[in-house]
């Protein structure tokens, strides 16, 4: 007999509708912050696909089928948006992108944090695509990069690092706190609208004091 997971699979309506819809040779996959959300038995309504193939085509017939709004929001990284109110009038917003590198575990390589970098093939979702050690990381707490490179690919990660460590109670790895202060100069890079997103979602916290108060102990 087969296991069933342990997890309640999130908006399993929409995950069979995209499924259903994908090409035959097409590969999608859910990643990030609604499968994390799922292992700690919490509601996301921001779901998150990586799919091969053509990315528009599986966004714009997901919006028709489902009755969304279609939006391209990056045509050469190939990066969609679909946002849709389901029957109790709750808005959902499901982003579309492009695989990086061949399989799903290159991609997720390429993430911030191992609790970011969980992903289910919507073919299997039974089964946890893990290769960064997330899960763990969730049950012991722990904030890690996914590798060395993580905050030098997108310093912008110093300030999520921040809001993830007091969002989830976690305690940063050693080597962690080391690389995010090395990559504090660089934080001019990012534009200044995703710097804004992040510092509005840090003033979401239920006690914005607690992270502010962290970002200036780290002179940022």
């Amino acid at each position: 007999m087969e296991s069933q997971p342990a997890y309640i699979i999130p908006r399993a309506d929409v995950l069979h509708t995209i499924r259903d819809l994908k090409t035959a040779n097409q590969k999608v996959y859910l990643v990030g912050g609604a499968v994390r959300d799922m292992l700690l038995g919490r509601v996301s309504h921001d779901l998150d696909f990586v799919a091969s193939g053509n990315i528009r085509q599986l966004a714009r017939t997901a919006a028709d089928r489902l009755g969304g709004a279609f939006y391209m929001l990056d045509d050469q990284r190939q990066v969609a948006r679909v946002i849709w109110r389901d029957a109790e009038n709750s808005e959902l917003f499901l982003d579309f992108s492009a695989l990086r590198g061949t399989k799903i575990e290159e991609d997720l390589r390429l993430r911030d944090f191992p609790l970011n970098a969980i992903a289910l093939d919507l073919e299997q979702t039974e089964r946890l695509i893990d290769p960064c050690g997330g899960a763990r990381d969730l049950t012991q707490h722990s904030l890690r990069m996914c590798s060395e490179q993580s905050f030098e690919d997108d310093p912008l990660r110093v300030l999520r690092a921040v809001r993830f460590a007091d969002r989830y109670s976690l305690r940063m790895e050693p080597a962690t706190p080391q690389a995010l202060k090395a990559a504090i100069p660089f934080l001019n890079q990012p534009s200044a609208e995703r710097c804004r997103d992040e510092i509005f979602k840090i003033f979401e916290s239920a006690n914005p004091i607690r992270p502010l108060k962290v970002l200036d102990q780290l002179g940022i």
